[in-house]
């Protein structure tokens, strides 16, 4: 779980609509997501399902009009959205040697 105003500021944005103490529990695509998941919207060619999302938090460029959901201002939400994937799922280095 992350605070959702932790999420902004590690990608360098800010929360713009929402609760920025929200509790996210992960991420998923637009489509798929629940009420405690973070997704991203784009583009417009996919609005109405971003307006559809039943996810709790967006990445967007700009607030997202019609939708209830925490908005995160994000530059490039696609790219950030994959670093808010590697925060939730670190990739894991093995140890040098014999395993």
């Amino acid at each position: 779980m992350m605070l959702l105003s932790e999420i902004a500021e590690a990608l360098g944005g800010q929360v713009i609509q929402g609760d920025p103490g929200m509790e996210i529990s992960g991420v998923a695509g637009v489509e798929a997501a629940g009420p405690s998941e973070l997704s991203f919207y784009e583009s417009a060619k996919y609005k109405n399902a971003a307006l559809a999302s039943g996810a709790g938090a967006l990445l967007v460029r700009e607030i997202l009009d019609g939708h209830s959901a925490a908005q995160v201002q994000a530059a490039s939400p696609y790219l950030q959205f994959l670093e808010v994937v590697r925060l939730f799922h670190p990739e894991v280095v093995p140890a040098v040697g014999v395993h």
